[in-house]
């Protein structure tokens, strides 16, 4: 298995565990974790397509949105922390 197919792998893996922690926070009123899951998920989403369409034309459309992601993701952390 190459290396590529093992990150997507672990992206996917990643990302639906974040999925189902999103729908625990979601369904126990755990608000305050809630937007943090949120942008991690959309990130390791976003990462996930990334890999996925690398050889395609909007390969760089679906890095801009992983860099927007992972912008959201840190100011999501920052305000989890902070707030």
């Amino acid at each position: 298995m190459k290396v590529k197919n093992k990150v997507q792998v672990l992206l996917l893996a990643m990302t639906v565990l974040a999925t189902i922690f999103l729908i625990w926070a979601g369904l126990s009123g755990n608000n305050d974790i809630f937007p943090l899951l949120l942008t991690l998920v959309v990130t390791l989403s976003m990462g996930n397509l990334m890999l996925q369409h690398r050889n395609n034309r909007g390969f760089h459309l679906y890095r801009i949105a992983f860099g927007f992601g992972l912008f959201s993701l840190l100011l999501s952390v920052t305000y989890f922390v902070t707030g």
